[in-house]
């Protein structure tokens, strides 16, 4: 049996098979009891096994296929939306909503998540963290340079402030 990229060439074929079913308009489930898979997932994973392995040209076109298609139904509704019939409306918003979806209209969804650092209070964390640094070293050089430090600290925050 003759191999495609690890693949034996009549399941490559069945692959094909069921993207072309699919392009018909078959549901996954009716293409896996129509082609022998197990389940609906198996022929929606062979699908898209199918247009991975295509060429973009292909997909660009099987995307306009399905473009093509969804004018078609919403030019079957639209005389209905003109009429104020709220089905056809919402069927119509519907097949808009996967349009925009699959020419990729939609702006990206992005979930921004904001934080905000209160300066204060990290100041007060770093010299409490001096205070006890003071504690644990006691008197001589090292209060001399956390002294230092604890005034440098004090010095950015407030800069910080001004200009933040």
């Amino acid at each position: 049996m003759a191999r495609k990229n690890g693949k034996t060439i009549e399941s490559y074929e069945k692959d094909q098979r069921a993207l072309e079913l699919r392009k018909r308009g078959l549901t996954y489930d009716k293409i896996s009891r129509q082609l022998g898979y197990a389940t609906p997932s198996a022929s929606y994973k062979a699908v898209t096994r199918r247009l991975r392995d295509m060429d973009k040209p292909a997909v660009a076109m099987l995307r306009e296929l399905e473009v093509q298609r969804l004018d078609e139904m919403l030019s079957a509704v639209w005389v209905n939306v003109l009429q104020g019939d709220a089905g056809a409306v919402s069927t119509a918003l519907k097949i808009s909503e996967r349009r925009s979806r699959l020419l990729g209209l939609d702006a990206p969804h992005t979930i921004e998540a904001r934080t905000r650092v209160d300066v204060l209070s990290w100041n007060q964390a770093i010299r409490d963290f001096i205070t006890l640094h003071k504690e644990v070293f006691g008197d001589g050089l090292q209060d001399e340079r956390t002294a230092t430090l604890a005034k440098r600290i004090d010095e950015l925050v407030t800069s910080r402030l001004e200009n933040g």
